[in-house]
């Protein structure tokens, strides 16, 4: 009776999460080779193990619930010390952790010595949730976004505020006398999508709605994917969730490439033309689809005869980069409404943007955007609390004889390793202050005041890397599209302070620990009110 009395009281979800997490641990338990820990020298510290029965599983199984302790004590005790640490996984897949003194070394590696190709397939789910994907024609984009894209931003700045302006004023309401509450996940996640996309795709398919709405789709099928297959879900499991989860993926992917492929290959037709016959009159227009065409079109280590493969990696690839635009998007707003009560830091955005952009064509110079000093640092801030990654830099070890440490430790072939982003974040060694938001850290007056301290003056920008701002990642891995990125949540931060008044969320709502993603909240609201500008 008792028994059956408490059956009953216990919440069904709690139920059943105990019992996945059970049988999980059981299958792990009676199958200790199936927890990858085998590769790991004996002389590297576990952090969060305890020394009792399956104790790698259970420790494991603790990191569902430990956010960011697990990772934050390893680095305090260990990294601080110049030591590596192994770092247990949700998924069962542990990794060892790096000193920040070793990234000049591990950075320097090349691709044969230490892939992060090889770690990206298995931890982003890539090949569970795509397995059709291939990153054989991903070189014309990431070339267009390194090279085409960072030479023509000023050129397209034009295009990017003009679809900021109108995608905004049809999220936020222009409506000078009520209060609107708007989603701010939500919100952002449709305001980048569609600014983005008038640059990446062009005007006529950022204005087809089914498009957009199909790559909204394609990006949320996308990132859950990432997080449950690649990082949540025990790999023992992924390949089973994962061929659930690529059906609403496969299917959302085939909608946007069906908008897409009949533009790319008349593109590609005409510019091919174009090239051997260059009596041929075309002038393309000057969006992404026509520099990753360009480039296509001139590598010299491969052909592409077709391009429907570049249209299909092209999809996937913006889906789950705008998508990370917009969480950060949506950070910026709830640091900046939930941790400024009296909105001190939105006001004095407001007026760096409304002397930067003092009249309707200002907006459209790009020597306007270059005066954005306190608006870059204020999403780097965002960016140094609410990393895009929480172990940066993985790579997986690729030599059969493995590789030696700088510190003289050997790691065998198949090991994974990287550093511990928040950690290095929050080192005081780096940043004064670490846990307080301080949006202004990296404006110039702020930094000619700690320069004064140390005689170093020299400002940060956003999309700079570093071994103790790591984002984006770094060096040659670095991501090549943080230069259109900034340019994106910059000109988004400067058009809604201007042009918006809003009201404080009276604190900042925590977010969640999804396997190596901070996630925001997806529920939380604001209030926005359109507010009268003359210029």
């Amino acid at each position: 009776m008792e028994l059956r009395s408490f059956a009953v009281s216990v919440d069904p979800s709690i139920q059943a999460s105990v019992v996945l997490i059970l049988g999980i641990g059981v299958i792990l338990c009676f199958c200790p080779s199936l927890v990858r820990t085998q590769n790991f020298p004996s002389s590297i510290i576990w952090v969060g193990r305890k020394n009792q029965m399956f104790s790698v599983v259970r420790a494991c199984l603790r990191e569902y619930t430990a956010g960011l302790s697990t990772v934050l004590d390893g680095y305090e005790k260990y990294s601080k010390a110049g030591k590596p640490f192994i770092l247990p996984a949700i998924g069962f897949d542990a990794q060892i952790v790096l000193p920040p003194d070793h990234i000049k070394w591990l950075i320097a590696q090349p691709k044969e010595i230490l892939s992060s190709r090889a770690v990206q397939s298995e931890k982003v789910g890539i090949k569970y949730i795509a397995p059709n994907f291939t990153f054989n024609y991903d070189h014309a984009l990431i070339e267009a976004l390194r090279v085409d894209m960072i030479r023509n931003m000023g050129r397209v700045q034009s295009e990017l505020v003009d679809e900021i302006r109108a995608v905004v004023d049809e999220t936020l309401g222009t409506d000078k006398t009520s209060w609107k509450e708007v989603n701010v996940f939500d919100a952002m996640h449709m305001i980048v999508f569609r600014a983005s996309s008038r640059v990446l795709y062009g005007r006529d398919l950022c204005h087809n709605d089914h498009f957009i709405q199909s790559s909204l789709r394609l990006a949320t099928w996308f990132g859950l994917g990432i997080m449950v297959v690649g990082q949540v879900m025990p790999w023992p499991l992924r390949r089973f969730v994962g061929s659930v989860i690529a059906i609403p993926i496969a299917y959302y992917r085939r909608q946007c490439t069906n908008h897409l492929w009949p533009l790319l290959a008349e593109r590609f037709e005409k510019m091919k033309r174009k090239k051997l016959d260059p009596g041929f009159e075309y002038s393309p227009p000057g969006d992404m689809i026509t520099w990753m065409t360009r480039t296509a079109i001139d590598m010299k280590d491969q052909t592409i005869e077709s391009p429907k493969p570049v249209a299909s990696v092209f999809t996937m690839v913006n889906a789950g980069a705008i998508s990370s635009s917009a969480v950060t998007a949506t950070h910026l707003f709830l640091d900046l409404l939930g941790y400024d009560s009296d909105l001190e830091y939105y006001h004095a955005l407001r007026h760096e943007a409304e002397a930067a952009f003092d009249s309707p064509e200002a907006w459209l110079q790009p020597s306007r955007f270059f005066d954005l000093h306190r608006t870059d640092s204020t999403v780097r801030e965002t960016l140094r609390r609410s990393p895009m990654t929480n172990r940066g830099l993985a790579r997986q070890v690729m030599p059969p004889d493995g590789v030696t440490l700088p510190d003289g430790q050997h790691l065998r072939q198949g090991t994974w390793i990287g550093v511990a982003v928040p950690g290095i974040h929050r080192d005081e060694r780096f940043y004064p202050d670490p846990d307080a938001y301080q949006p202004f850290r990296f404006a110039p007056e702020q930094t000619e005041q700690q320069g004064s301290n140390n005689g170093d003056h020299k400002r940060t920008l956003l999309v700079t890397t570093s071994d103790t701002f790591l984002s984006f990642g770094h060096a040659r891995r670095a991501c090549p599209g943080r230069w259109f990125a900034s340019h994106v949540l910059q000109l988004l931060l400067a058009y809604i302070t201007v042009h918006y008044d809003v009201q404080p969320l009276g604190k900042r709502p925590a977010n969640a620990v999804w396997g190596d993603h901070l996630v925001p909240p997806t529920g939380t609201k604001m209030k926005v009110r359109r507010r009268e500008v003359r210029q």
